[in-house]
C-alpha cells in the first residue's frame, strides 16, 4: 500500500484524524503548461484553475464533462442578477416542460397499456363467442347425422358449408364405425 504524502492528524497529538488522506499542495502560479501541453486530466484542472479566469472561449480540449459544468458555473457567476433571473426562468420552463413530457409518456403508455388489456380482453370474450358458436354447430351438425337428416336440412340450420359438411360426414361416418365423436376433445385438451 502506498503511504500518504502527509497524515491530517490534531495539531500537537498523536492522534490520527485520517491515515488514507494524502494532502497536496499545488502553487498554481509555478504551473506554467501551455494549452497544447495538456496531457492528462490533472493537468487539464490545473490549467482550468489557473486560467479560467482569463479565458473568452472554451478551448477544444474542454469540451467534455465534466469541464463543461465548470464553464456552465462560471458563466452564470459572470452573469449579472436580471441574466441569472432570466436564466433561471429559462431554466425552470426547460425543466418543467421536460418533466410534463416525461408525465404525459408515462401516463399514455399505463393508458394504453390499459387500453391494450381491455381490448384484449373483448376480442378473447368475442373470440370464445365465435368458437363456441362453431363448436355448437359442429354438434348440432353431428347431432343431424345421427338422426338423419339430409346434407340439405343440416346446412340450411347449420349455415356450415357443404364442402364442409361432407367433411364433418365422413369424418363422423368414420368415427362412428370406432364408437367415439369426432368432435370429441381428445384426454387433457381444454
Amino acid at each position: 500500500m502506498r503511504q500518504p504524502l502527509s497524515v491530517l492528524q490534531y495539531f500537537d497529538s498523536d492522534f490520527v484524524l485520517s491515515d488514507d488522506l494524502a494532502l497536496v499542495m499545488v502553487e498554481l502560479p509555478k504551473f506554467t503548461k501551455h494549452l497544447a501541453e495538456l496531457e492528462t486530466d490533472l493537468d487539464h484542472w490545473l490549467y482550468l484553475f489557473r486560467h479560467l479566469h482569463t479565458l473568452t472561449e472554451i478551448p477544444e480540449t474542454f469540451k467534455r464533462e465534466p469541464f463543461m459544468q465548470i464553464f456552465e458555473i462560471a458563466e452564470m457567476i459572470n452573469m449579472t442578477e436580471e441574466e441569472r433571473r432570466a436564466y433561471q426562468a429559462s431554466l425552470k420552463r426547460y425543466r418543467d416542460y421536460h418533466n410534463q413530457m416525461d408525465y404525459n409518456r408515462k401516463k399514455a403508455l399505463k393508458e394504453g397499456v390499459q387500453q391494450g388489456i381491455e381490448q384484449g380482453i373483448e376480442q378473447g370474450i368475442e373470440q370464445g363467442k365465435v368458437l363456441g358458436i362453431e363448436e355448437g354447430m359442429l354438434h348440432s351438425a353431428e347431432n343431424s347425422f345421427k338422426i338423419g337428416l339430409t346434407l340439405e336440412i343440416i346446412q340450411a340450420v347449420t349455415a356450415i358449408p357443404r364442402e364442409e359438411l361432407l367433411a364433418l360426414r365422413e369424418t363422423w361416418l368414420e368415427a362412428r364405425m370406432g364408437q367415439s365423436s369426432p368432435l370429441a376433445k381428445p384426454p387433457g385438451a381444454h
